[in-house]
């Protein structure tokens, strides 16, 4: 699938492009994967979330709140002490 759009995610999205516009209870796996809420695992080059519950893997990760892993070249967020850590940044 290039493109891959709900409103809601509950289980595995795989694609070029995934998108879930209010909540991903599950696993997004793609070039580009965005959410609001993010429960579960986002893999991909680009990943971004307002909230995460989980585990962000991706050469770029972005997020506004982080509760879980980030794992990248480039990990943003937001609500963290610091908001920009590469390699690896965790979040409570």
């Amino acid at each position: 699938v290039i493109y891959g759009g709900c409103d809601e995610l509950y289980g595995a999205d795989f694609g070029f492009v995934n998108r879930a516009r209010t909540r991903a209870a599950g696993v997004q796996f793609g070039f580009v994967n965005s959410t609001h809420q993010a429960m579960g695992s986002q893999i991909g080059f680009y990943n971004g979330a307002a909230e995460i519950y989980g585990v962000q893997l991706g050469v770029v990760n972005t997020t506004k709140d982080l509760h879980g892993v980030q794992v990248g070249v480039l990990n943003v967020n937001l609500a963290g002490p610091i908001y920009f850590f590469p390699l690896v940044n965790i979040g409570f």
